[in-house]
């Protein structure tokens, strides 16, 4: 308990007032942020104290008097505030209050959550985007950006499924010199593969996050064409790819010596023919998530599994997860089937038998999809003693391990690994978000 009374000795009360900044932030971190307005009553230092934790971060409300207009009111009413604020929640994509936000500085600004649900109602011609855009402000300070734009339900169907289609003149709301983390879903910037690449100043982005957005090649070389380290990059997409396989490998081949996760769980993607990815120059890469054909190429006409993945997967490999080890969508049971399910069976055998040869560093052997994958009796204890933790999946699990395990060079189970393994006997991996 504080005691808010002044001591005998006639020093200053002890109180809120007179604590460590350390403790005090310790102190707001536990509170709501109602019970801020009633420390700010109490006297004009807790005011002063509490006042940044309040602007901290923003939120905004589509449909209420507190949606991005009703901020940028109050912002220049109190343009004080911008000093304080350090992250921003906007919860509707208006095309003109929102750029009229990017017009004040906010110096300390580090996160921007730019998300909306349905259909975009708020829109502007585009001469009022050219005149507003006059007046965007860089963020010196925003590292991480993410555009969540879902018309339609989580669960929708990908066939079906509507995107918001940016125009060329939105491409400054994206353009933010200092982001280290992007974000992007539900998306269509296919037009901005005619922005000028000034644009996308992104020299420092290490993370990039897509879901379910159609880009086309230009616009994800602009992304990455000042990218001088990327270590993350996730793509989910569903259906259609707006480009080739090898012009994607291509693109990514200036990181081989720096990406160390590549996520990429394309589902019901129609490739047509192709001989696949060939990722094994990508040696600093710890995590890889894939569809085996997109490495391979055919899953039903490889004759040599053993040698396809010492050419083709990425050597140091720490956590392996094949997506769609399945039977085709259509398969009917005949020979066809057959065959891709003994070369998935092949696949998992030769990596666990071969682990030393192929991917020595190799902990963690996940699969998604595989309800028709049926493991011969005692591959998962060869697995074990191959010092490989091996298991299913389901397909919205994104493990997220940190860097240090992605880094690690230890052999599981030595003292100080910081491995540890679940009721399943499976190691414990963090899951993404």
């Amino acid at each position: 308990m504080i005691n808010m009374t002044a001591s005998r000795q006639g020093t200053q009360p002890a109180g809120l007032s007179t604590l460590a900044p350390e403790i005090y932030s310790m102190i707001m971190k536990e509170l709501l942020t109602g019970d801020f307005f009633n420390l700010m009553q109490t006297s004009k230092a807790i005011n002063h104290l509490t006042t940044p934790f309040l602007y901290y971060k923003l939120y905004t409300r589509e449909g209420t008097d507190a949606d991005t207009t009703g901020l940028v009111n109050m912002l220049k009413e109190k343009p004080w505030i911008t000093d304080l604020v350090h992250a921003l929640v906007i919860d509707e994509l208006d095309e003109g209050a929102y750029r009229e936000l990017l017009a004040f500085d906010f110096p300390n600004l580090e996160v921007i959550l730019l998300q909306h649900e349905k259909k975009v109602k708020l829109t502007i011609n585009k001469e009022e985007k050219q005149e507003l855009n006059k007046h965007i402000l860089p963020k010196s300070q925003l590292t991480n950006f993410v555009c969540n734009i879902m018309r339609n339900p989580y669960n929708y169907q990908p066939e079906h499924r509507k995107l918001h289609k940016f125009q060329i003149h939105d491409a400054i709301l994206f353009s933010h010199p200092a982001l280290t983390r992007l974000r992007l879903c539900y998306v269509d910037l296919t037009a901005f593969k005619d922005a000028s690449v000034d644009m996308f100043p992104f020299e420092h982005l290490t993370e990039l996050l897509i879901e379910v957005s159609r880009l086309n090649i230009e616009t994800l070389r602009k992304i990455l064409l000042p990218a001088k380290a990327l270590q993350t990059f996730r793509y989910h997409q569903e259906v259609q790819l707006n480009f080739t396989l090898q012009e994607f490998r291509d693109l990514l081949y200036k990181f081989k010596d720096t990406l160390k996760v590549l996520k990429l769980p394309w589902r019901r993607i129609h490739e047509g023919e192709t001989t696949g990815m060939d990722l094994s120059d990508f040696t600093a890469l710890k995590l890889l998530i894939i569809d085996p054909r997109l490495l391979f190429g055919p899953w039903d006409v490889i004759p040599d599994v053993y040698g396809h993945i010492r050419k083709r997967m990425p050597p140091n490999v720490k956590l392996l997860v094949l997506d769609e080890l399945r039977l085709p969508y259509h398969g009917n049971g005949g020979d066809t089937d057959a065959l891709v399910h003994e070369t998935n069976i092949k696949l998992l055998q030769t990596i666990v038998e071969h682990k030393w040869n192929l991917v020595p560093q190799l902990r963690c052997l996940l699969y998604y999809d595989a309800g028709n994958l049926k493991l011969p009796k005692g591959l998962k204890e060869q697995a074990d003693a191959q010092k490989i933790t091996m298991w299913a999946e389901d397909v919205d699990y994104d493990p997220d391990p940190t860097s240090e395990w992605l880094d690690a060079s230890w052999v599981f189970g030595e003292p100080g690994s910081g491995e540890s393994r679940d009721e399943s006997g499976n190691l414990k991996v963090d899951e993404g978000t």
